[in-house]
């Protein structure tokens, strides 16, 4: 469920380059992505507490494409919320996506 919340939220931001893509969770978690021309960036948040390093970490194992382990910057976001986030690559910056992950569409057109 989380892998499919975290493709539709990449979809949402894919189209509109910049935006600040947000989605809150149980037990207080907010997740926000944005995608760049260079990268993806995620943070994940909650008040008054900064998330886990569980949490980071389930949220990197359920992200739709293969990521490269990822250290988050801990800080305190616009909203008052104790953040992580992390710069990543794109989908299409990640080599291993050929043969895990990626759609059809993109294993048959060779790119």
């Amino acid at each position: 469920m989380l892998r499919q919340l975290l493709q539709s939220m990449l979809d949402e931001a894919s189209r509109s380059e910049g935006t600040v893509v947000k989605r809150k969770l149980k037990e207080n978690l907010h997740l926000a992505i944005v995608i760049t021309k260079k990268d993806v960036q995620l943070s994940i948040s909650r008040d008054k507490v900064y998330p886990s390093v569980s949490e980071w970490k389930t949220v990197l194992a359920n992200f739709p494409y293969i990521l490269p382990s990822v250290e988050p910057v801990k800080f305190v976001d616009s909203s008052k919320r104790f953040a992580m986030r992390a710069k990543l690559p794109r989908r299409e910056q990640v080599p291993q996506q050929m043969s895990f992950g990626a759609p059809e569409s993109e294993k048959n057109s060779g790119h």
